[in-house]
């Protein structure tokens, strides 16, 4: 099944500029999508010396991403922020664990995205509304702004 085709779509009706950025980085190959023990896709990258890492675990990445979001955040949570997309186990864990909770999601990397719309159906994620995107150079206007939060004295640093 496509679903690359699909998910960028989606991704194309709430964010062309963004869909545009993911569809041209769509063939960068240093993004390999794998399939875990359960069946569920995992996402290996290949460093420039072509050291080879998982970014999900090799036997359930979707129980993996739950085991995280339930020990580090709390289902009352009016706002997320994370750092990094991959195959967005985490963040489809977070929506179902807060459910209130808007999910902002740092990205330095288009091809990331990529790789997850062609792994997975990415609609629901996208179209939750609950989801906004920092990708690539937007990625220094959100952490100049979580500096100065943290200058402040608004924010405490524990999320």
């Amino acid at each position: 099944m496509d679903y690359f085709e699909t998910s960028i779509r989606c991704l194309e009706a709430a964010a062309p500029a963004l869909a545009r950025r993911v569809r041209d980085a769509r063939n960068i190959t240093r993004y390999r999508i794998e399939n875990a023990k359960t069946g569920d896709p995992t996402l290996l990258v290949v460093d420039k010396t072509g050291h080879e890492r998982l970014m999900h675990s090799r036997h359930d990445p979707r129980r993996e991403a739950w085991r995280v979001v339930e020990t580090s955040i709390e289902p009352d949570s009016d706002s997320v922020i994370v750092g990094g997309f991959g195959l967005a186990w985490h963040i489809e864990a977070i929506l179902d664990h807060a459910p209130n909770a808007a999910v902002i999601v740092v990205e330095d990397d288009p091809a990331v995205l990529a790789a997850a719309c062609m792994a997975r159906d990415l609609t629901p994620l996208f179209t939750s509304g609950r989801i906004d995107l920092a990708l690539g150079d937007r990625t220094d206007d959100v952490l100049t702004l979580l500096e100065g939060i943290g200058d402040n004295g608004k924010g405490s640093g524990d999320g």
